[in-house]
């Protein structure tokens, strides 16, 4: 049962839908099939109310009749079923948000989007999280060619400002909420909320440190001490003294090498460091919210993500495990957006770094695979070696 918020939601994507004549009638006999599915889950359907639906669906299957002649009833029957389904939203207007919604304006308002960002995240948690509405955005799906279209209609925005905001390199997809379909299926939304981001949402998380403790996990913790890296020497307290310095001041840019063969001890010096700071450690890009394995494209959207919820933090470090993956057969910038070409790669993964807002310590098996231009951008490296057996 649709909750009264849920419904007002429907019930304005279905207005905008209806006072638009050339889209509503590339849609109209779809439109008339799901209001007779699900018009009675999201009003109160009488006698009045049913007969302007079998008048607009009247109108839309009537034959033998000339194109302007019915073109002239389906407005008449569009514009009464119209004036009936406003008069019903704002019957809704005050409607109190469900948990999911509250949870979607908390994000939002987290990584501070645009009044446009958040009609089109807010769509597509929508989508993703509820029948009705994806049904009914499928109805246009399989009319309309371009997906940024419907959407701009149901949003009230132009199509290329929906396309703009939907750019790969857009906030929306930087940011690490939002994901590209691996596959695009031709009766659904080619777009995806990440999947730790939507399981926050799903379970109405309703604070900033609910949202925190699902997209991030739980910090990092060793059982080792400062004392059993003494064989770092010096390293390791420059290193402290340096990130002590860049934490406080929230300095961007700020990238830690870790290198040296499996067993070295480079995660686990890697918690200890952050117990030394006095900071939290948040693991980024390891497994799924399911526990599977995540690919190269969904560890850096991981990592995307965890800046854009810590930044502006002072108490939080990123380990990013084993990069070595990252650069690996093809370029990184091929598998996030489809681009080709070594050197737009080179500048993606440098972008990356230079702007990079939560200090993060990415580790690293073999460091002669990493461009010089990645090697540059690390503000710090240490070669982890086997600890003396006295260690």
């Amino acid at each position: 049962m649709l909750e009264r918020y849920e419904k007002k939601i429907i019930l304005e994507y279905l207005c905008r839908a209806l006072k638009q004549r050339v889209f509503f009638n590339r849609s109209a006999a779809g439109i008339i099939s799901w209001l007779r599915d699900y018009i009675e889950a999201v009003v109160p359907v009488g006698r009045r109310s049913v007969k302007l639906f079998e008048r607009l669906a009247d109108a839309v299957d009537m034959e033998d009749i000339s194109y302007s002649a019915q073109e002239k009833l389906i407005t008449e029957a569009r514009l009464e079923v119209l004036a009936f389904v406003e008069g019903q939203a704002q019957k809704l207007e005050r409607a109190r948000p469900t948990s999911i919604a509250r949870s979607i304006d908390l994000i939002c308002k987290s990584l501070d989007l645009s009044p446009a960002e958040q009609r089109l995240f807010a769509f597509i948690c929508f989508y993703q999280t509820n029948k009705v509405v994806e049904e009914f955005f499928d109805i246009f799906k399989n009319h309309h060619s371009a997906v940024e279209s419907i959407m701009a209609v149901f949003l009230d925005l132009s199509a290329e400002e929906v396309g703009s905001y939907l750019n790969g390199r857009g906030h929306l997809f930087s940011s690490g909420l939002l994901k590209g379909k691996s596959r695009i299926v031709f009766s659904s939304l080619k777009y995806e909320v990440n999947d730790f981001v939507l399981a926050a949402i799903i379970q109405g998380a309703q604070t900033q440190a609910e949202i925190r403790e699902v997209i991030l996990g739980a910090p990092c913790c060793s059982d080792l001490g400062w004392d059993d890296y003494e064989h770092l020497g010096e390293q390791r307290t420059k290193l402290v003294a340096f990130l002590e310095k860049a934490v406080q001041e929230q300095l961007a840019g700020v990238n830690i090498l870790l290198y040296g063969p499996p067993g070295t001890g480079k995660t686990e010096f890697s918690k200890v460091l952050a117990e030394k700071l006095g900071v939290a450690l948040f693991a980024v890009g390891e497994t799924s919210d399911e526990g599977s394995e995540l690919d190269r494209k969904e560890r850096v959207a991981c990592h995307s993500l965890a800046c854009s919820f810590l930044q502006g933090h002072k108490d939080s470090l990123l380990l990013f495990d084993e990069m070595d993956d990252l650069f690996e057969s093809s370029s990184l910038l091929s598998i996030l957006y489809g681009g080709k070409g070594r050197g737009t790669s080179k500048v993606f993964i440098n972008r990356m770094l230079e702007n990079n807002p939560v200090p993060t310590i990415w580790t690293i098996n073999d460091p002669k695979i990493l461009d010089e231009s990645v090697v540059r951008r690390m503000a710090f490296a240490i070669e982890m070696k086997t600890p003396p057996l006295h260690a």
